[in-house]
């Protein structure tokens, strides 16, 4: 009988394309891994893959186990935790490190019902931008890392959370009024209307610049403020323009508190990152698994019934 084990090896060689990859994400040799996938093909009597030097291509057979497989992930993830929240196994602390977005707006949501299925879990949760999540998680200094984009740091792994994690310029309906003539205002007293946070390292204001064909040099806004949620509490009172993620301005976009100005979004996504060891607590696993679900529930355009609270 095949065991799950075997089945993981399969998943993650067909992912990766290429023994020496899957190898190391799965903490293990190249060699000892092309064994056990020799050894699968052995027992189930047919050719997976078609070795090429462009990589590994899964064969017909393949591509119908793998199609098979993927159905049944999400089933074996929900089974695994199961047992783990039944054995008791959910308990301890996690240490977090995330984009603001995260923090303030979709985590808090998320942590409501999690924590009422493991309560003797408890959270050590900080803001930072991407650079310095990696290098939290690098060090150790926390378990799991949310972050903008994806992470090309090669020691860290990385889960894509959310396609989309578009980053919009907004403002009051009643400051709106006053941009008639937006394309005709000088560079400088444009900079003046917008409201800026002070991380100009962090990628979504190096994405933001790019947009508006800004150098690194130049300061933006009259007014700087910590981090995306001042910016976006200010620009409530009518303050100016912020560039705020979608999920953080959901709820005051539908009320039409806020309106996002045309032409002038940036379009992002945003990922898990951890490090890459072979042994990790239950805990660790499970969030990734139930924060990922989440996250991908609210792409769905799921987001009223996640996020739409008074």
């Amino acid at each position: 009988m095949i065991n799950l084990d075997a089945l993981h090896v399969f998943l993650e060689v067909a992912k990766s394309r290429n023994l020496g990859a899957a190898a190391k994400n799965l903490n293990v040799t190249s060699s000892a891994l092309s064994q056990r996938l020799s050894g699968l093909e052995a027992q189930i009597g047919r050719q997976l893959f078609v070795r090429k030097h462009a990589g590994m291509e899964l064969s017909e057979f393949g591509k119908e186990l793998h199609a098979i497989c993927k159905m049944l992930e999400k089933n074996f993830i929900q089974i695994n935790n199961w047992i783990l929240e039944q054995l008791g196994a959910i308990r301890g602390t996690l240490r977090i490190s995330s984009i603001v977005t995260h923090v303030a707006q979709i985590m808090p949501y998320f942590l409501r019902s999690f924590l009422k299925k493991y309560p003797e879990v408890t959270f050590n949760i900080e803001s930072n931008i991407s650079v310095v999540t990696e290098e939290r998680i690098l060090s150790r200094s926390a378990d799991i890392g949310i972050i903008t984009g994806g992470s090309k740091n090669s020691p860290l792994k990385h889960k894509l959370l959310m396609k989309r994690n578009d980053i919009l310029a907004v403002c009051t309906p009643e400051y709106f009024s006053t941009l008639d003539a937006w394309n005709t205002i000088d560079e400088k007293m444009r900079h003046s209307m917008i409201l800026w946070h002070n991380a100009p390292t962090s990628r979504t204001s190096q994405d933001i610049r790019k947009m508006l064909k800004i150098s690194g040099k130049h300061n933006l806004g009259t007014i700087n403020l910590p981090d995306m949620m001042a910016c976006k509490e200010h620009a409530m009172r009518g303050l100016g323009i912020a560039f705020v993620a979608k999920p953080v301005i959901y709820k005051e976009l539908k009320k039409g508190d806020l309106i996002a100005i045309p032409g002038m979004s940036v379009r992002g996504s945003c990922s898990m990152v951890y490090r890459n060891e072979k042994y990790e607590s239950p805990l660790q696993k499970v969030f990734r698994d139930e924060y990922s679900a989440f996250c991908k529930k609210i792409e769905e355009n799921e987001a009223e019934s996640l996020m739409d609270i008074d």
